[in-house]
C-alpha cells in the first residue's frame, strides 16, 4: 500500500512538469486543419489535410472536392486546428428527459381530468407524475441516442506568432519539412 502511495504521489509530482516541457505540436500530413485567406472576407474559410508545409506556403487536400490547394503564408489570415469530433449524447438524454417529463406530467394530467373520477383523486395528483417518469425516461432514451448521432467538430486557433516551419530528417532520404503549431 506504501509503495503504491508512493508510485502516486511521484506520478503526480511529475505529471505539470512532463506537460508543460512539451514543444509546440507539429502539424504533421493527415491533420485537419481550416485556412482562412487575406482579402477573403465574408468568404468561408477552407478546411482540408495537410499535406505538405515548407517556409512559404502550405498544402491542403480540400475536403469534399479532393482537389490539392497551396496556400502562401503571407496570404494567410488565420489558423484554426481540428481536435476531432464531440458527441453529444448527454445534452441529448438531458433535453429528452425535460422533454419528456413535460410531456408525460401533461400527458397524465389531461387524462386524469378525462377518465379520473371525483372518488379517485389520490390518481389525479400521481397521474402526472407516473406520465412524467414514463415518458421522461423514454424521452431521455430518445435524445441520448440522437445526441449520439449528432456530432460536431471542435476546433482551436492557432495564434499567428506560433506558424513556424522546421526541417528535420524523415527517415527515408533526405529532410522532410514540419509545420509546427503551438497549443
Amino acid at each position: 500500500m506504501r509503495r503504491t502511495m508512493f508510485l502516486v504521489t511521484l506520478a503526480l509530482l511529475l505529471a505539470p512538469t512532463l506537460a508543460w516541457s512539451q514543444g509546440p505540436r507539429v502539424l504533421a500530413p493527415g491533420d485537419r486543419i481550416r485556412i482562412t485567406e487575406l482579402g477573403t472576407t465574408g468568404s468561408e474559410p477552407r478546411t482540408g489535410t495537410v499535406t505538405t508545409a515548407g517556409t512559404d506556403s502550405i498544402v491542403l487536400k480540400l475536403d469534399g472536392v479532393g482537389e490539392m490547394m497551396p496556400f502562401t503564408w503571407n496570404r494567410v489570415a488565420s489558423i484554426e486546428a481540428s481536435h476531432g469530433r464531440q458527441r453529444h449524447t448527454l445534452t441529448g438524454a438531458v433535453i429528452g428527459l425535460f422533454v419528456g417529463a413535460l410531456s408525460g406530467a401533461v400527458l397524465g394530467v389531461t387524462q386524469c381530468g378525462v377518465s379520473c373520477t371525483g372518488e379517485e383523486i389520490g390518481n389525479k395528483a400521481i397521474a402526472p407524475l407516473i406520465g412524467a417518469g414514463i415518458v421522461g425516461i423514454a424521452g431521455m432514451g430518445v435524445g441520448a441516442a440522437i445526441g449520439a448521432i449528432y456530432t460536431t467538430e471542435r476546433w482551436e486557433t492557432v495564434p499567428a506568432s506560433e506558424w513556424h516551419a522546421s526541417g528535420r530528417p524523415d527517415g527515408t532520404r533526405g529532410i522532410g519539412l514540419r509545420f509546427s503549431v503551438g497549443f
